[in-house]
């Protein structure tokens, strides 16, 4: 079965789930797709893969929007706020890591290999 078949067919067991549209495919995930990135759907992505990427985006995000316009006018140290977005990045990557585990498993939808 080719990529396109098996993201269909995952699409559709998530639709029949009642998963949420939002849930199903996020803005990212359209946005790669559109790019010709083959990414499987958040909720048929590891444990692991979810908490590298969701850690890294947002402590990123976050980190930057912080220095910006807050920590750089106030001094403080660049150590700090990098261990302070590390700390971040790796607490938002486990909590969504998690959720999307839990909303896997409350769905009961299969592994990506099983699709």
């Amino acid at each position: 079965m080719c990529y396109e078949e098996k993201y269909q067919r995952a699409f559709d067991l998530m639709e029949q789930a009642g998963v949420s549209r939002k849930q199903r495919e996020p803005w990212m995930t359209r946005l790669a797709r559109r790019w010709g990135v083959q990414l499987r759907p958040p909720l048929f992505q590891s444990f692991w893969v979810i908490f590298a990427v969701q850690g890294i985006a947002f402590g990123v995000s976050w980190g930057l929007i912080m220095w910006l316009l807050q920590w750089g006018s106030q001094n403080i140290s660049p150590m700090i706020a990098v261990i302070a977005t590390l700390s971040a990045g790796l607490l938002f990557g486990f909590l969504m890591a998690l959720f999307m585990q839990r909303s896997k498993r409350r769905h009961n939808l299969p592994d990506w290999e099983a699709v």
